[in-house]
């Protein structure tokens, strides 16, 4: 079954981004992003192409999680210490409170409790791949802004090859798309 939605494209107009980022959609202006948020709602990871553009859903978070911050990056989390997926997950997409080690890998056991599986090393950081979590050398930062493929980081970060990535200086990229092998074309260096 599909639904269909109408949209006041004036109202959707005056929700602007300011730079290119990601954000939870809790930190929009709820006033000038009324209608963005009206047609999408406000639990999840939006993404801004650019100053002036119009934030974007990435990723609608379930019921069982809501948007947070991971590594300073939005994702969808847990508020609670309860497992939302069957993933691999880093201990930082868990509510602060739960006392785990934001830079190790949890895995979920049957009962929706996390179980830690690895610890990331010193000169390792836990980030959120499409497939899970996997520990990351920090070297496998964002040395540019923009999109870039994931071959364009050394095989060792765990990175999908020819999927496309979010990069932001210093940072660790996000996933943005998947693209079919042999269709991402990266045109800019993103790790030494």
């Amino acid at each position: 079954m599909s639904s269909a939605r109408c949209v006041d494209e004036a109202l959707l107009a005056q929700c602007r981004c300011t730079e290119m980022a990601m954000m939870c959609g809790d930190t929009l202006d709820k006033t000038l992003c009324a209608e963005v948020l009206r047609v999408t709602g406000d639990n999840g990871v939006y993404v801004c192409a650019g100053a002036g553009a119009t934030p974007v859903m990435y990723e609608a978070c379930s019921t069982r999680t809501t948007c947070i911050m991971s590594n300073k990056l939005p994702t969808c989390g847990t508020t609670s210490c309860v497992c939302s997926s069957t993933k691999k997950l880093c201990g930082s997409t868990f509510a602060p409170g739960c006392g785990l080690e934001t830079n190790s890998i949890y895995t979920c056991n049957s009962t929706d409790s996390a179980v830690k599986s690895e610890a990331c090393s010193a000169d390792e950081e836990c980030v959120t791949l499409t497939a899970g979590a996997a520990c990351a050398s920090k070297e496998c930062k964002c040395t540019t802004d923009g999109v870039v493929c994931g071959k364009s980081f050394s095989s060792t970060c765990g990175f999908v090859a020819t999927s496309l990535y979010d990069c932001k200086i210093n940072e660790a990229p996000t996933i943005k798309e998947d693209c079919a092998p042999g269709t991402c074309a990266s045109t800019a260096p993103a790790a030494e």
